[in-house]
């Protein structure tokens, strides 16, 4: 580990292994593995949601969910990590499918 020193007003800046910044996971390497798997994490443990909405609401209301809910978490930070290896994108979508 390595430690910066920039003025004495600051406090020493620390490397860590990944930070959550405005809710993008940014690891040391700036690969997206941490953030892609967070992702996906999510949307496992989010699908329960789905399906058990099915018993309750028409495909309308579903999609309405699906778009605001999962597709927005998707969507946000795709023009910064839309850039990421091709692997990652598919593990992303493999989550998504599962629905």
């Amino acid at each position: 580990m390595w430690s910066v020193n920039i003025d004495e007003k600051f406090k020493e800046i620390k490397e860590v292994q990944s930070q959550k910044f405005l809710g993008i996971a940014i690891d040391e390497h700036l690969n997206w593995n941490t953030h892609t798997d967070k992702l996906c994490s999510f949307l496992k443990s989010s699908s329960y949601l789905l399906k058990n909405l099915v018993k309750y609401c028409d495909i309308e209301t579903l999609k309405t969910i699906y778009h605001s809910y999962f597709e927005s978490k998707i969507k946000y930070g795709i023009l910064s990590c839309g850039v990421t290896k091709k692997q990652n994108i598919t593990s992303i979508l493999k989550c998504q499918r599962e629905y």
